[in-house]
């Protein structure tokens, strides 16, 4: 099937709103200290974590957020927020600024969503949409447009079906710290669900299904993404070559390493090292 023509791709973008999604790259760094945000645009934002980190979040003097992101997890601000937000684990994201006639009439859903909780439990279907995204950031002209308006259409009509998670049991906040802190400290060396359980004073099959319950996915499908978010943070930081990033957290060999990378980042490491360069030169 051949490549669309710029020509075929300007006459899609014509079906989409006259003002385009805005995606950005953005790096949430503790060193940011506190950020003030003032919404005064008549657009929606929304933040997409693509690696695991930590932030408070307040509007006024109430603190609506105080904890870990990851990817799946969703911050909403509509047109009119204010928060601050305090960064205390840096992490990586995709911003979306998304014009208030792309939400039509489900503009008063959305911004009850936003108003209600300003921080959006990890949904799978919503993980699944960071690898496109970070792979949109290296896309120019009409294509670039034309990938990042549906990509936002995707997400809305997620967010607009979103509901309130019900109140679980099983595994609280002391317990999910615990397990996190037992798993960081296991990225290089593994884990086993019996012992991870153990950790928490659980059965493993109890384990597993209240951390299901509590994450969106499956401790080992977590544990995964984890050994891929520090992966993500060696090949940015250091000049480590991939092979070594990839046995040094774990994995049996490099194509081992890059059939992993790859599922989760939507490309292959060595491509993603290129292209995260060149987005922070960018925004340097």
């Amino acid at each position: 099937m051949s490549p669309l023509s710029e020509q075929k791709l300007t006459a899609l973008t014509s079906l989409f709103p006259t003002e385009s999604v805005e995606l950005i790259h953005r790096r949430y760094d503790p060193a940011d200290g506190v950020q003030h945000n003032h919404n005064d645009s008549d657009r929606y934002l929304i933040v997409l974590p693509y690696t695991a980190g930590s932030i408070r979040l307040e509007r006024g003097d109430i603190v609506v957020h105080d904890g870990p992101v990851r990817p799946g997890m969703v911050r909403l601000a509509a047109p009119g927020d204010r928060s601050a937000i305090t960064t205390l684990q840096p992490f990586e994201s995709a911003m979306l600024w998304i014009p208030s006639t792309m939400i039509a009439g489900a503009a008063a859903s959305l911004a009850a969503t936003a108003r209600d909780e300003a921080v959006l439990a990890a949904q799978q279907d919503v993980r699944r949409l960071c690898p496109p995204l970070i792979s949109a950031l290296e896309l120019h002209g009409s294509r670039r447009e034309l990938v990042v308006n549906g990509l936002a259409t995707a997400l809305l009509g997620l967010l607009l079906g979103h509901r309130p998670a019900a109140p679980r049991n099983g595994l609280d906040d002391d317990q999910y710290a615990a397990a996190v802190t037992f798993a960081e400290q296991r990225l290089r060396s593994g884990i086993t669900l019996r012992d991870w359980a153990s950790a928490v004073d659980m059965a493993a099959v109890d384990f597993s299904r209240c951390f299901r319950e509590h994450t969106g996915v499956a401790p080992y499908a977590w544990f995964m993404d984890r050994r891929i978010d520090e992966s993500m943070r060696l090949l940015a930081t250091t000049d480590q070559p991939i092979v070594e990033i990839g046995l040094e957290m774990g994995f049996d060999s490099q194509s081992h390493f890059t059939d992993a990378f790859k599922r989760r980042a939507g490309m292959p490491p060595g491509r993603w090292r290129s292209a995260r360069s060149a987005t922070a030169s960018v925004f340097a």
